[in-house]
């Protein structure tokens, strides 16, 4: 088990000695699954990028809708000259966020001047 999930798991057991009678669930570790339903609360998933359990409802976020939202927001507010920062990695949600983006600006004919693909390094973001 990674460092993350065995964080993970402290905290759940923390919410169970408290008492907690509901979850929103915002994990990705999927083998934390069978944990969750032990603590026998009522449980909501959210944007999870695979199926937990049919037996967990899951919320999704339209990470496409997002993009062209906050395109439009920044169109709104006068910027032409923009650029968007993302995550290096081929991830669904940060790709379906891009091509929204980009879908927001193309419906007023523009164009992001740039898009940066930034690595993605916990270790080197934890030590500053």
């Amino acid at each position: 088990m990674s460092e993350d999930a065995n964080k993970e798991e402290l905290m759940l057991r923390d919410l169970e000695s408290r008492g907690v009678d509901g979850l929103i669930y915002v994990s990705g570790y999927r083998n934390q699954v069978n944990r969750v339903k032990e603590l026998n609360i009522p449980v909501i998933c959210v944007n999870q990028l695979e199926k937990m359990d049919e037996t967990m409802p899951v919320i999704e976020s339209d990470h496409e809708y997002g993009g062209y939202l906050a395109a439009k927001a920044l169109l709104e507010r006068g910027t032409e000259r923009i650029i968007m920062l993302r995550d290096e990695r081929d991830i669904l949600p940060i790709n379906q966020r891009e091509q929204g983006f980009k879908a927001g600006l193309k419906e007023q004919h523009l164009r992001p001047l740039h898009i940066s693909r930034i690595p993605f390094n916990v270790d080197a973001a934890q030590k500053k």
